[in-house]
């Protein structure tokens, strides 16, 4: 189910962010640098609970969206990662 786009805007304008998160094998992650999400979650300034959004959630607000930190990390043969997203500026 979408989350309204104007709940997600509020969040983020307040200073909240997306975090996107996914897993590969470390293999196909030192072969290649594309890296599919697998999760997105809206974190809200202020708020107890994250709010899980969908894929088009993110793709309606991607152009409005700047990476602020990106990390992965190799466990074993799995390799896990993640992009912090925010607001970009002049974007609302």
């Amino acid at each position: 189910m979408r989350v309204a786009e104007h709940i997600i805007l509020d969040a983020l304008t307040r200073g909240g962010c997306i975090k996107t998160f996914w897993r590969i094998s470390s293999r196909q992650a030192a072969e290649s640098s594309a890296r599919i999400p697998e999760g997105y979650i809206l974190e809200s300034p202020g708020e107890r609970e994250d709010i899980v959004l969908s894929h088009a959630d993110f793709h309606a607000l991607e152009k409005q969206l700047e990476q602020k930190e990106t990390w992965e990390q190799v466990v074993g043969v799995t390799c896990f990662g993640g992009v912090t997203w925010q607001l970009r500026a002049g974007s609302v």
